[in-house]
């Protein structure tokens, strides 16, 4: 039990990493930043996916100014036992995977869909904002910087996603903060308008899969969790 204990703990890690590979704004949204790609960016990893597959390197203590690293990986064969103890966390484990080789890329590709439909109203549009950074009040046409693959151009692509999806303000204060000081909120807010006259239908399946996905991770996160917690395993096993 304290092996697999020790193992659930890497799952869990492995759990947690998998969200921000199928939703950047995992990581945080405050400086979030859309690319405009020609196809949907994480389609072959996620037809390969495995949870098995988890790799992490962490310094070795005492080594000389931390450049010794060991790779911490789930343990195949306790993996590959839990059916025989904990068939309901294999069960959610083996429904995550299965999720995330077909609904995983679906979402994907309504990603990297939405991300054309905010670049095409980029593209297109007169208005005139200001120019990285803010505080030196240099205008340009918005369609001038969607022109440029740039961090600025990525950046203004990246407000118009979170407020497509209304993210919260409050887990983006300070760009939020800005686009207010700076009276560019309301007018981003009317190219949101524009973005979802034409792609709304496609930015409401994109958060439906995204909390469905969240959902069971969670969900089998917990199971581990309280698996932690108990002192007995169920089950015949060949490694007792």
């Amino acid at each position: 039990m304290r092996e697999h204990d020790k193992n659930f703990d890497v799952i869990q890690e492995s759990l947690l990493d998998l969200k921000p590979q199928l939703w950047p704004i995992a990581k945080g949204a405050e400086n979030f930043s859309l690319p405009r790609w020609e196809k949907p960016p994480h389609t072959q990893q996620f037809v390969r996916y495995s949870i098995l597959d988890y790799q992490r390197l962490e310094p070795i203590p005492g080594s000389a100014f931390g450049t010794s690293f060991r790779t911490i990986t789930i343990d195949t064969v306790l993996y590959l036992d839990m059916p025989n103890h904990f068939p309901d966390i294999a069960h959610e484990l083996d429904t995550i995977e299965k999720w995330v080789h077909a609904e995983g890329i679906r979402l994907d590709e309504l990603l990297c869909e939405v991300s054309e439909a905010i670049y095409k109203t980029m593209d297109a549009s007169d208005m005139s904002v200001l120019k990285w950074g803010f505080d030196q009040g240099k205008s340009a046409q918005l369609r001038e910087i969607a022109s440029k693959d740039s961090i600025e151009s990525q950046g203004y692509a990246g407000f118009l996603f979170l407020l497509l999806i209304q993210e919260d303000p409050a887990n983006w204060p300070m760009n939020y903060g800005l686009l207010e000081k700076y009276a560019l909120i309301d007018m981003l807010k009317k190219l949101v308008d524009k973005i979802k006259t034409e792609s709304g239908t496609k930015v409401s399946e994109l958060l439906e899969l995204k909390k469905r996905i969240f959902a069971q991770i969670d969900q089998c996160n917990e199971a581990l969790e309280l698996q932690k917690h108990k002192s007995s395993i169920k089950g015949k096993c060949e490694y007792l």
